[in-house]
């Protein structure tokens, strides 16, 4: 007997093809014509061989009725595909998209399929890809796309399992990230870069979840996500790719400002913080009230920005915003900084203090510029504007009408000392009079003053300044007492704002400074009344037949001082000794004595020194008699004998608003010195000057007041040969009403 079998086989297209037949033989029996032989039996390997060979064919026929099967199933397959394509590209012409499900396409009927087939529908913005398998066909899985146009082998690409991915800004440090689930997926990682090319990225996580934040950023930056997802071990391609900016805060409010010159007013504004990366800009509206008009908001790149403000009573308002920005992202408008011009009339009043004038006044638009001059009058300066904001500064200047102003110029009287004693507080000042800045000590005495005991007013420093009193009320100096300064002054001048009665004496006896004379102006009434710098020469150094000195000169000039006496010479033929010269007088100062001389030579002897300045030293024959020396300040030295008297008469000067009484023992008096210049010796020193007496009354004066004035200059009380006497001062009583 013969078996033959038919083998099949697949080709590299998966097609069934024949193989070549195989048969096989079997020992025949003999029925009829054979006989079976029953008592010889089959072996053991022949049946082994049977039962192979049947199990061959059982097998090969499975298999090739399952690959027929198979077979079977993937015509099915791809005919279901082929169906389903040409439906969904259906719907996407008819609907302008692809559906979003199975079961919504073909208007909701779903897409048809065979028993047994099973699709994997993947949709995306703009395509779609769809795989089936069938429980007929096995493992077998094919898939067809809006892209590749065809049936392919396998599952969709990975590609088209990804989710579209969002990117949603948050805040200004972080972003929110959310995709759909891709079936089958794992985890998900996600990666951020700040640039589209992916140039530096960031794998910023790795989850199971489709959510992520991402924080600590930058504000104002734009930054890129994408993901990709792991299935069964694999990795898919990057996702597509989703971006969005961190935001930027709104800028604080600026600060504006404004600036009126004339009639254009300008506001500006300072420049807000914004982050790195943005710039700033602005907006403003401008408004007028109640004109009622409104610019409405206006962009501008930058500050300031300028209109004319030339109506008057209009407010005039700018209000400006700001905003950060750059090209991906741009922040809210800042509230609003404003401010605003009202737009007024302003009244400038310009008020001159005596001693001057003043220019402008009056009314004027408001933010305009005025110039507002102060003039002096004769015998007066310009000293200060006071007022308002904008009245100070030099005697003429602008000033800006922003609000209704007062402005006062003042001017100080500079001609005379007596402006000065009404004025001056205490303590030390220098005064500009006329013709010279005087340096003074002011003393203000309140209230009546008694003078009741020997009183000296001042401070013990010499020589360097003026004494000025002013007594705010009566004055009063009691018989037998004398008021005088504290040390030698370069003056005393007493303003007395009530009476004035003088029982006993106001002396400046041997009070002359030592000091260089000046110009002084006491009283300019429409009359100059001054003190000369340079009073009377100094006593020559003669030789007279009686061996005396040469008295010092009287004053000259009005009010100066007298000269020094020269000191007594000696003469004894052939031999002439001749006494020193005495010094001339200042304004402050009678002058100096010169030394006595007594020696056999023919010479003079020593000069008072000039200024007040000190009494000239004796000179003597060393065998011979003594020789003094001559007053001054301080007296010269001897020689032999004792030393001149110290002191000069100095300048006093009484202005007296009431009524002036000096009484029969009353004196105002300005002398060489107290005691004369006696010394001793044959040869006298010289005495000092007298100095200078200065009486203003206003109304009322008692009798014979003129006669209790003296400047004399100091004679020499030795018995000997004496000096030269001290020149003549002035004296002088002037009414000068008012005072």
């Amino acid at each position: 007997m013969r078996i033959i079998t038919k083998m099949f086989r697949r080709n590299k297209n998966n097609e069934l093809i024949n193989s070549p037949s195989t048969a096989y033989h079997l020992p025949t029996t003999n029925f009829g014509r054979q006989t079976l032989n029953l008592s010889k039996g089959f072996t053991i390997v022949e049946l082994l061989v049977v039962i192979a060979v049947i199990a061959i064919i059982a097998t090969l026929t499975v298999v090739a009725y399952n690959d027929v099967q198979k077979d079977a199933a993937t015509v099915v397959l791809k005919s279901d595909l082929d169906n389903a394509s040409a439906q969904l590209t259906s719907d996407n012409i008819k609907n302008g998209s692809y559906p979003t499900s199975i079961e919504l396409a073909n208007y909701g009927k779903g897409l048809s399929q065979s028993e047994g087939t099973v699709f994997s529908y993947y949709h995306t913005a703009t395509g779609y890809c769809l795989s089936a398998t069938s429980t007929k066909s096995g493992n077998s899985i094919f898939h067809i796309s809006s892209t590749e146009g065809s049936i392919k082998t396998g599952d969709c690409p990975l590609t088209y399992l990804m989710a579209t991915l969002v990117a949603t800004t948050a805040s200004t440090s972080s972003i929110d990230l959310s995709w759909d689930s891709v079936v089958g997926a794992a985890s998900y990682t996600l990666q951020q870069d700040d640039n589209s090319s992916f140039t530096h990225p960031t794998n910023i996580v790795t989850q199971s979840g489709t959510t992520f934040t991402a924080i600590n950023l930058s504000p104002a930056t734009t930054y890129y996500y994408r993901f990709n997802a792991t299935i069964a071990g694999d990795t898919s391609d990057w996702s597509s790719m989703a971006s969005a900016a961190t935001t930027v805060e709104a800028p604080s409010a600026p600060t504006v400002s404004y600036n009126t010159v004339s009639t254009t007013t300008t506001w500006s504004w300072t420049t807000p913080s914004c982050p790195v990366g943005t710039t700033a800009r602005y907006q403003y509206k401008y408004t007028i009230t109640p004109a009622g008009y409104d610019s409405g908001w206006v962009a501008i790149a930058s500050s300031p920005v300028a209109f004319t403000t030339s109506v008057s009573m209009e407010t005039y308002t700018v209000e400006v915003q700001a905003q950060c920005y750059n090209t991906n992202v741009t922040s809210g408008w800042s509230i609003s900084g404003s401010v605003a011009y009202y737009r007024s009339t302003q009244v400038l009043t310009t008020i001159a203090e005596i001693g001057g004038t003043v220019s402008a006044g009056g009314t004027y638009t408001s933010g305009s510029t005025q110039t507002i001059t102060a003039t002096p009058s004769a015998n007066y300066t310009f000293a200060s504007w006071t007022g308002n904001t904008g009245c100070s500064g030099v005697a003429s200047h602008t000033i800006t009408m922003d609000e209704d102003k007062t402005c006062t110029a003042n001017f100080t009287y500079t001609a005379d000392v007596l402006y000065f004693l009404k004025t001056l507080a205490a303590g030390n000042a220098t005064i500009a009079t006329k013709y010279a800045n005087i340096d003074i000590e002011m003393v203000v005495l309140v209230g009546n003053q008694v003078i009741s005991a020997n009183t000296s007013w001042g401070n013990a420093t010499a020589d360097t300044r003026m004494l000025g009193v002013r007594v705010e009320g009566n004055l009063t100096v009691n018989a037998g007492v004398t008021l005088t300064t504290a040390a030698r002054k370069r003056g005393m001048a007493i303003y007395v704002t009530g009476d004035t009665t003088i029982n006993g004496t106001i002396s400046m006896t041997d009070r002359g400074a030592n000091a260089v004379g000046q110009q002084v102006l006491l009283l300019n009434n429409g009359t100059e009344y001054q003190v000369a710098a340079a009073g009377g020469a100094g006593g020559v150094d003669l030789v007279t037949a009686d061996n005396t000195g040469v008295a010092g000169g009287a004053a000259t000039s009005t009010g100066a001082c007298g000269g020094g006496g020269s000191g007594a010479g000696h003469y004894d033929a052939p031999y002439i000794g001749r006494g020193g010269t005495g010094s001339a007088g200042t304004s402050y100062s009678g002058g100096s004595g010169g030394g006595g001389r007594r020696n056999d030579v023919d010479s003079p002897g020593n000069p008072g020194i000039a200024n007040g300045g000190a009494g000239g030293a004796a000179i003597r024959n060393p065998t011979g008699w003594g020789a003094s020396g001559g007053a001054g300040n301080p007296g010269g030295a001897g020689d032999g004998v004792a030393a001149g008297q110290s002191g000069t008469g100095g300048l006093l000067v009484l202005f007296v608003k009431g009524s002036l009484t000096i009484d029969t023992n009353g004196a105002i008096v300005a002398k060489g010195n107290t005691t004369g210049n006696g010394g001793g010796g044959t040869s006298g020193g010289g005495g000092s000057g007298g100095g200078s007496v200065n009486v203003f009354y206003s109304n009322n004066i008692s009798a014979g007041a003129e006669t209790k004035l003296s400047a004399v200059g100091t004679a020499d009380t030795f018995n000997g040969n004496p000096g030269g006497i001290g020149g003549t001062g002035t004296t002088r009583l002037v009414q000068n009403v008012g005072n």
